[in-house]
């Protein structure tokens, strides 16, 4: 699943929101429904086994950690999820890819 979300404006405001409810933010309770995720209820998953199954939230322009580059965090995760699910891991990706 891919959102893609505009960082300007009310849409940005409740998508940011959703977002939020998605990962499994603690700040947020969820009264009613349900999210449909590759035929699984979301709101009944654990937040790691929601990142295991695809989701994952990363910033558009993320906080700098001294030796660590956002591609090389984000290529982490989701080999993390691939570990968990006993497939192989992707290799390094390139810093340089833009």
């Amino acid at each position: 699943m891919y959102i893609s979300t505009c960082t300007n404006g009310q849409k940005w405001f409740r998508e940011k929101h959703i977002l939020k409810v998605l990962v499994s933010n603690p700040h947020y309770e969820v009264t009613g429904g349900s999210v449909i995720f590759k035929g699984e209820n979301l709101l009944d998953m654990e937040p790691e086994d929601r990142s295991i199954a695809g989701l994952f939230m990363s910033f558009q322009s993320p906080i700098e950690i001294p030796g660590v580059s956002n591609i090389g965090f984000l290529n982490m995760a989701y080999n993390a999820g691939r570990r968990k699910l006993g497939l192989p891991e992707l290799g390094p990706i390139e810093d340089s890819i833009t």
